[in-house]
């Protein structure tokens, strides 16, 4: 045999093979297309199967009629009490029994008034044919004198140039209440207070303090005692501060 016709041979067996080769691919391809197309079919088929609302068409419940409104029938009027008519003619009891035969006296107008009779010295208020003794007539109240007013509280002075400031006499510090040193505290109270003339102490505030501070405060500035401030060399009523520290000792 010769080459070209081995060459041809060659050629014609490949040629062969290509066009096998080529129609098991389209096979494959549809093949796989079919089983896809069923797959997919049958997912489609079951989706739209739950996604279907099923209806129910509920029957018709037949128009009820409104009830018929009540009709109330009006009462009739009570009826009106007879009231008898008025005698005739003019009352008995209003006929005068006597008939006058004479017209009224006229008194005179210019004539004086009689003089009333009294007491000398008598009181307006007194009885007819009293004695004097008995005090004011019954339910005579006579008025009360009016109340004396209230004098006005002495003027208190503040620290100025003019007033000498009040000198101690007794002062004595609080002491630190046990409950505050065992709950450890530490404060600084102020405190507000008026010395008067005589240098006592009254009107004890605290202005700013501690609520188991300020008992013991108020008791022991209300016993301080001073030499009273003086204006205008007379004494005079103050309002002092002080500020008192309360630090427990270590």
């Amino acid at each position: 045999m010769s080459l070209a016709a081995l060459e041809h041979d060659r050629l014609h067996d490949f040629s062969a093979r290509r066009l096998l080769v080529g129609y098991a691919s389209a096979g494959v391809v549809l093949a796989t297309v079919a089983v896809l197309g069923v797959v997919f079919g049958k997912e489609i088929k079951r989706k739209a199967l739950e996604e279907a609302v099923p209806v129910v068409f509920a029957p018709q419940k037949p128009p009820t009629r409104p009830a018929p409104a009540k009709v109330e029938t009006p009462r009739p009027p009570a009826p009106k009490a007879k009231s008898s008519p008025p005698p005739l003619g003019r009352p008995a009891t209003l006929a005068p029994r006597e008939t006058p035969t004479e017209a009224p006296k006229q008194g005179n107008p210019t004539a004086p008034l009689p003089a009333a009779e009294g007491v000398v010295g008598g009181s307006l208020d007194g009885v007819v044919g009293g004695t004097g003794t008995g005090g004011p007539a019954a339910g005579a109240q006579r008025p009360s004198a009016p109340p004396a007013p209230t004098p006005p509280p002495a003027p208190m002075a503040q620290t100025t140039e003019n007033v000498a400031a009040p000198r101690v006499l007794a002062r004595a510090l609080p002491t630190f209440p046990e409950a505050a040193r065992r709950a450890g505290v530490q404060a600084t109270v102020r405190v507000r207070y008026v010395v008067r003339e005589d240098g006592s102490v009254t009107d004890v505030v605290i202005v700013r303090g501690h609520p188991l501070l300020d008992a013991e405060v108020v008791r022991a500035v209300s016993a301080w005692r001073f030499s009273p401030a003086m204006l205008d060399g007379r004494p005079a009523r103050v309002v002092r501060f002080a500020n008192l520290p309360f630090r427990p000792r270590l």
